[in-house]
């Protein structure tokens, strides 16, 4: 029973320590505990005389501890000493985010004249690590390329069928906006895309009712829209006391509507329709100020349209669709656009 005890306890207590991985060129005589380690920055301009000893990483061992700024760097200033390093510069320095519950910390660990350290230096680089701001709300309007992945029947004039296909393009506008609530890695939001395509053909013959209708002028102006709140992930890249990139993903379920302005011959028709919508998207932003970023974004929208609404200029007729006759109104989606951001 005692070594069974012993065995949780040496279990628990290293699930509860980061992984410290240290790789050193040249080992000097190790520091007393109470001697000052510098902490640059890898922006920063180092002392002339300086001597590289090595490298330390201290990151997350893969359990949930929550490993926060001070105790990691102390950990790396501490593997310093050990290697007889009185400065370590910053290569890397990455925050708690969806993928790692603690901050990790990249250094090379350097010897440098005492003689020329600058301690106000030193105060003014580690006071840039311990805030870092984060932004809560997140304003993104994108545009670009949609295509429909519903599957084209096969139609009596093959150019119907080019023309069909052709109706899967079309341009994708969008905005969301995202309200982060933990540590500024997870949120709330609310998502609005629009996807429409037009398209028109003069000549066209087709099948219907078992009759053949020739020297026919078709036409359409097609428009999906969906709105839904969604759950919002991020995960960012930290250099020095600014962000500068990150990595979103969005999940949703919301509402899409469908509207098509169709002309057959000199009649006119408008269809409209609603379905309950499913939206994921993964989106890339980097930063080119403090509050305002480029991103890309791929999205998809899944839906399936099972009945509709028809109008032919005097009356509505609700038409209900077949299993076999489900409308696909799922698209995917590469868009760019423009991110504004609030900081805390």
């Amino acid at each position: 029973m005692r070594n069974i005890l012993f065995l949780y306890f040496i279990v628990l207590l290293s699930s509860c320590t980061p992984r410290i991985t240290t790789s050193l060129i040249k080992k000097e005589k190790s520091l007393s505990k109470n001697a000052m380690v510098t902490v640059y920055d890898k922006n920063d301009t180092l002392p002339a005389v300086i001597e590289k000893l090595g490298t330390t990483r201290v990151n997350d061992n893969g359990s949930t501890a929550e490993f926060n700024y001070n105790f990691v760097f102390e950990l790396a200033k501490l593997e310093a000493g050990k290697a007889g390093g009185n400065a370590i510069r910053i290569i890397k320095h990455q925050i708690p985010n969806i993928f790692n519950t603690g901050h990790e910390v990249y250094a090379d660990i350097l010897k440098i004249d005492t003689n020329i350290v600058d301690k106000k230096s030193n105060q003014k680089t580690k006071e840039s690590y311990k805030k870092i701001p984060y932004s809560h709300l997140r304003l993104a309007i994108n545009g670009g390329y949609a295509y429909n992945l519903g599957k084209v029947a096969p139609a009596f004039d093959t150019r119907l069928q080019t023309y069909d296909n052709q109706m899967r393009s079309g341009f994708n506008f969008g905005a969301e906006i995202n309200y982060f609530f933990v540590s500024g890695q997870a949120g709330i939001g609310i998502n609005y895309e629009t996807v429409s395509s037009q398209n028109s053909l003069s000549g066209v013959t087709y099948l219907s009712a078992g009759q053949i209708f020739s020297n026919n002028i078709l036409s359409d102006n097609l428009n999906i829209q969906y709105i839904g709140p969604m759950y919002t992930a991020i995960s960012r890249q930290i250099i020095k006391n600014g962000i500068k990139d990150a990595l979103i993903i969005n999940v949703g379920m919301g509402n899409l509507s469908y509207s098509d302005s169709k002309i057959v011959d000199l009649m006119n028709y408008k269809i409209t329709g609603s379905a309950l919508g499913t939206y994921y998207s993964i989106g890339y932003d980097r930063f080119i100020s403090k509050n305002m970023a480029l991103g890309i974004q791929l999205s998809l929208i899944r839906g399936l349209l099972t009945n509709y609404d028809l109008f032919d200029g005097t009356s509505t007729t609700h038409v209900q669709l077949d299993n076999n006759s489900y409308q696909s109104l799922s698209h995917l989606s590469l868009t760019v656009g423009l991110r504004f951001n609030t900081s805390k």
